[in-house]
């Protein structure tokens, strides 16, 4: 069986390491699997590897905003050439052309995936996507969702699947010598508070808001360091802003990274101000390694598993500068160690989410 995966990028977290891990833990047998993403800047990306490695072949093709017409005209290509079984599409209400084309060129299998729970677009591009949404579901044979806000968001009243963004739990699983080896490595002292942001540096994400936290924690008692894993739009403006905070001292711009599981066990409290989310993987992955997390309320209740998941509303940056002072005093008490039962339970094990998707794929 052929099978096509759209992704906008597998530069590192994101939607392209959500691909990752279900292909990855996924019995392959009789499975071939292309990866599509979009090019960036003629680099190699970090996952491209690794997904060779599985014995996928990796794709680039030109983003659709440097030509719509040459771009779907590469995409037919694509697919008369491969002869594809399934192509799984990743792009929420972008699904709609790619799929459209898939179906005209004999595709049988046609899954559009939901991996945001707000329209992002703006003006024209709003209301265009919009209509998109609703043509959507006469394209797609299989609905599918990262979890119930982002499957309400694209789906409404027709019935879904959810395939949670699981993770691979003994990856993500707290050691103390990882930890230990992970702040030597970056420089930090035994005393020293970290603060971590991991995801995308695109406004959505409010890495920006990350910043003033930062700036105000050390303006109190509560001294703290702060280490940023991404990179975005916005990476460069962060850099200036830093420097404008006086913060250079006091931040790590780490840049993609391929051993976030170890990042985050030298960490001490991770903050997701996002202004909104899909279902936030980095959010699990920081809860596995017992993590503090404290989340605008913006993102999904479905995220909070244990008693250190914390949500906060953005209009009050008072109440998230108090509460990391709290959790920097009570990480002096706790002993933090990972429970895999919580996770599992919860649906985010890789292991059994994987099975799932090949049954859909099989069915």
């Amino acid at each position: 069986m052929k099978i096509l995966e759209i992704v906008g990028s597998i530069n590192g977290g994101g939607v392209g390491s959500v691909v990752y891990n279900y292909i990855s833990h996924m019995d392959l047998t009789t499975l071939d699997i292309d990866i599509l993403t979009f090019k960036e800047a003629g680099k190699e990306q970090i996952l491209e590897k690794p997904f060779k490695s599985l014995g996928c072949n990796v794709i680039y093709i030109d983003h659709r905003n440097k030509g719509y017409i040459k771009h779907f005209i590469k995409y037919i290509k694509i697919l008369q050439k491969n002869k594809y079984d399934v192509v799984h599409c990743h792009f929420n209400e972008w699904s709609l052309p790619y799929l459209y084309y898939a179906k005209k060129n004999g595709v049988a299998k046609t899954v559009a995936h939901s991996h945001t729970s707000v329209n992002e677009f703006h003006g024209v591009k709003r209301i265009i996507t919009e209509a998109m949404k609703k043509l959507l579901p006469r394209v797609a044979t299989d609905r599918i969702a990262c979890g119930k806000k982002a499957g309400d968001y694209l789906w409404g009243d027709l019935s879904y699947t959810i395939l949670n963004n699981a993770i691979d739990l003994q990856e993500f699983k707290y050691n103390q010598e990882i930890r230990k080896n992970m702040r030597n490595s970056l420089g930090i002292n035994d005393n020293d508070f970290i603060v971590g942001f991991v995801g995308r540096l695109s406004p959505e994400k409010n890495p920006m808001y990350f910043l003033e936290i930062i700036k105000e924690l050390n303006a109190t008692q509560t001294k703290c360091k702060g280490i940023i894993v991404g990179d975005g739009i916005q990476s460069d403006l962060l850099k200036e802003k830093t420097s404008e905070l006086c913060l250079t001292d006091k931040v790590q711009f780490l840049g993609l990274r391929n051993d976030v599981q170890n990042i985050l066990q030298a960490i001490d409290c991770i903050l997701m101000p996002s202004i909104y989310e899909g279902m936030p993987v980095s959010a699990v992955e920081a809860q596995a390694v017992d993590l503090p997390i404290v989340m605008s309320s913006q993102v999904t209740l479905d995220v909070k598993f244990t008693e250190r998941a914390y949500y906060l509303p953005l209009e009050n940056i008072e109440k998230w500068v108090s509460l990391v002072s709290e959790i920097k005093n009570l990480c002096k008490k706790h002993i933090r160690k990972s429970d895999k039962e919580i996770i599992s339970k919860k649906g985010f094990d890789i292991s059994i989410e994987s099975k799932k998707l090949r049954a859909i794929y099989l069915k």
